[in-house]
């Protein structure tokens, strides 16, 4: 990935929390301890990577000297949070699931508002059981719920279908993701 230069001036620039898969090579330098990026891994192969936002990308934060990382991360889920309260946030039925999107920021948020407990939450009480989210790729953000049969049907068969094709752009997981008190689990029902 494009890394940053020690001459980009953070001030005028947006740490944010973003999901990311284990295909994404600032994952990939988590995993290996090669190099300084951010993140944590969340459940199976879902991961949160810090980047800085420029205008026209996402540029994995690296550091290179001591930093309070838990103050990095704050603010990383900081950005994240701003932006999903400067966009609406869109939920849609599509078969037996339900679709988020952020129209209008280029679909680079939408799994990673799995994220922001108050929303989830929310997305919780419209499904019935307990959350379950699929996010094929950074643009697409999936949910239904533990008890919904057909929706648990549709969702498996969509990321089937998606994954299948092998063309997705940014890649995330093809795992369903069950919401948890503290976090997420993978969902194998």
């Amino acid at each position: 990935p494009q890394t940053q230069d020690k001459s980009i001036d953070l001030t005028s620039k947006k740490l944010v929390a973003l999901i990311r898969g284990e295909k994404n090579k600032a994952v990939q330098g988590l995993k290996s301890g090669d190099h300084n990026f951010v993140g944590k891994q969340i459940a199976g192969d879902l991961w949160y990577v810090l980047h800085i936002e420029s205008e026209d990308s996402f540029i994995p934060y690296m550091h290179n000297e001591p930093i309070n990382i838990n103050n990095k991360i704050r603010k990383g889920l900081e950005g994240l949070f701003q932006v999903a309260n400067e966009n609406e946030i869109k939920k849609n039925q599509y078969k037996g699931f339900w679709v988020a999107t952020i129209p209008g920021t280029g679909g680079n948020y939408e799994s990673s508002l799995i994220l922001i407990s108050q929303l989830m939450q929310q997305f919780a009480n419209q499904v019935n059981g307990d959350l379950v989210v699929a996010m094929p790729s950074r643009d697409l953000l999936f949910y239904t719920g533990t008890n919904e049969t057909q929706g648990l049907i549709d969702l498996k068969n969509e990321i089937k279908q998606i994954s299948s094709k092998g063309k997705l752009k940014h890649p995330v997981s093809s795992n369903l993701y069950k919401k948890e008190n503290k976090g997420w689990s993978v969902f194998n029902q």
